[in-house]
């Protein structure tokens, strides 16, 4: 079995779609939907920052795109 390789870029991209997909839930605009996939996430550090099991800078990096998205759609 092969080792699995990690992208915190590809994380925060997932997280960002299952906050898009949950939008109407969360009380977001359903407009989410149509940018979703526009959003592109990109950096020159694409490793784990700090070395704990919680996903916190990709958690935060795909809430602060869905506080831009809105921020646009307002």
């Amino acid at each position: 079995m092969g080792l699995t390789t990690y992208s915190a870029l590809d994380e925060a991209q997932r997280m960002f779609g299952l906050l898009c997909k949950e939008a109407e839930e969360l009380g977001l605009p359903s407009s989410l939907a149509h940018v979703k996939g526009h959003i592109v996430f990109k950096s020159d550090f694409n490793r784990v920052y700090f070395p704990i099991p919680l996903n916190e800078t990709e958690t935060a990096s795909a809430l602060k795109e869905l506080e831009g998205c809105v921020a646009l759609h307002f």
